[in-house]
């Protein structure tokens, strides 16, 4: 059951992908009609992200840039014309498409043999590559802004696909600091008090420190770090006032 529900997710991903394709290559025809939304792209960003395929990161990724691009080349439109506009939640599904992919396509005597332990490894790093591209790209972007979910995703990214050493570690630290170096935006303020953000620590919330404890196997590291955010808060909401 779970086999079939796979293939159908990656066939209907597909069938939505070469949809969405089509529509780009009708697009380039004079006075068309026919030109992808926003939507079209998010849908397939969606059933890839869903698909729970060995290819889905970078089919994902693709879409992403396939969007930024259109969203390029839409900014040239009139006022009464649909444009593409890739928001935060976009780059969000690419990045947590990669944190989650550890494991898929492979099983549990797979990974004890060691030749293809160090293959799986690899590939683990180059979905890692593929998050960080979709992270970068957000941070460049004109058009949305990193929030929680974003660090919190990228944090999983880190402890799900890189090995388990001194770099990764530096890695979550460096992301966690971003998020509560990042001022967050004033959407936060409307939500629930138990998902809004302590004043003045960025977008780091209770599931951002959650992710930081399980991201840091030293309890000693874990304090420091959460010290040194602390600190800051104070000093910054302080500054606020």
């Amino acid at each position: 059951g779970k086999k079939l529900f796979f293939c159908s997710s990656v066939e209907r991903a597909r069938k939505v992908t070469a949809l969405l394709d089509w529509m780009e290559l009708i697009a380039l025809r004079p006075n068309s009609k026919i030109r992808p939304t926003t939507e079209s792209y998010r849908i397939a960003l969606s059933a890839w992200a869903w698909s729970r395929h060995v290819d889905a990161p970078k089919e994902a990724e693709r879409i992403l840039f396939k969007m930024i691009r259109a969203n390029e080349g839409s900014r040239m439109l009139s006022d009464n014309e649909v444009r593409v506009i890739p928001e935060t939640k976009d780059f969000n599904t690419v990045i947590n498409c990669c944190a989650f992919a550890r494991g898929v396509g492979t099983n549990a005597e797979e990974w004890a043999d060691d030749e293809v332990l160090e293959q799986q490894l690899r590939e683990l790093e180059a979905t890692y590559v593929v998050a960080e591209g979709a992270f970068e790209a957000l941070l460049s972007s004109p058009c949305a802004q990193p929030d929680s979910a974003t660090f919190r995703g990228m944090m999983r990214a880190c402890v799900n696909l890189l090995p388990n050493n001194e770099e990764r570690d530096a890695r979550v630290v460096e992301l966690f600091q971003m998020a509560y170096k990042t001022p967050a935006q004033r959407e936060n303020m409307n939500l629930s008090s138990n998902m809004r953000n302590p004043p003045g620590g960025g977008y780091v919330d209770n599931n951002i420190l959650r992710q930081l404890r399980y991201a840091l196997p030293s309890p000693k590291e874990y304090i420091r770090v959460r010290e040194e955010y602390e600190e800051f808060r104070k000093k910054n909401t302080a500054s606020e006032e």
